[in-house]
């Protein structure tokens, strides 16, 4: 198996990058998309929600090494709108036998499906995403579709279970990345799973321009107070609860608290009565 962008998205098939309202899902495809030309790939970015604009000010805020690998699709300044169903399917076939990209980003799938006025089944949507598949597949290519999640609730979802729309999805779709909101933070988690990537869940560091990918998310969705006791003992391994309590000033109920959370989160290990990090 070989990866554009390793570990996140296989160089061959259907991927798809999922997350709320105002995420920032866009700005992380051109993120991709930066690093991929960078590294002399080509990439096509069908931007169907954007005008020319709103992506020229983006793009402005990166440094592209070689832009001209990026041709991108402005759909809101375009005379028509992108082809959906079949046509969608011969419109993208047309774009790699002009350009030849590694990768296409859809943002968002949505523009290239079939509208319908009711929820569509299990049995349609297998169809319309196992043509982009089947696609990705016979060209050679790495295909990144854009969706939403549902709302929040009340009751825990696992990640898969955000997605908007039939289980079908998620049944076709080879490669899924999932962002999740930060409380209080421009940061995003990005849980990732699928038939070809391991499951894992990654940090997206909001940067002012975009995201940097990192690994520690567990440690980014940390509370100040929990941090605080994460690095003192880092900083001092084999420490007792104690020296905790001394080395941060807080009481010893509190400490005794945030080591518990932190020792529930297999972030940090006990050994007697003394607390290493992991």
């Amino acid at each position: 198996l070989q990866f554009l962008l390793d570990p996140i998205l296989p160089s061959i098939g259907l991927a798809m990058l999922a997350g709320p309202p105002k995420a920032g899902k866009s700005w992380f495809c051109l993120d991709i998309a930066q690093q991929l030309t960078d590294e002399g790939h080509e990439v096509y970015y069908i931007a169907a929600e954007d005008n020319s604009r709103r992506l020229k000010e983006r793009l402005e805020q990166k440094a592209f090494k070689f832009p001209q690998n990026l041709k991108i699709h402005a759909g809101l300044s375009q005379p028509h709108p992108v082809p959906r169903g079949k046509d969608a399917i011969t419109y993208i076939e047309e774009i790699y036998k002009k350009h030849k990209p590694n990768c296409i980003i859809i943002d968002t799938v949505a523009s290239v499906l079939q509208p319908t006025a009711s929820t569509k089944n299990y049995d349609v949507t297998v169809q319309e995403y196992e043509a982009l598949r089947q696609l990705a597949a016979n060209l050679g290519i790495a295909i990144l579709v854009v969706h939403h999640t549902k709302k929040q609730t009340d009751y825990t979802q696992t990640p898969i279970e955000q997605i908007l729309g039939s289980t079908g999805i998620s049944a076709t779709v080879e490669t899924l990345m999932i962002m999740q909101n930060i409380i209080g933070k421009m940061d995003r988690s990005l849980f990732v799973t699928g038939k070809d990537v391991e499951q894992d869940e990654f940090l997206l560091k909001w940067n002012g321009g975009g995201f940097d990918l990192h690994e520690d998310v567990l440690t980014a969705k940390l509370g100040g107070a929990q941090k605080e006791v994460l690095d003192y003992i880092k900083q001092n391994p084999e420490c007792t609860q104690k020296q905790v309590v001394c080395g941060i000033k807080k009481g010893q109920g509190r400490v005794s608290k945030l080591i518990n959370q932190l020792l529930e989160k297999n972030l940090i290990t006990i050994k007697g009565k003394h607390y290493t990090a992991q």
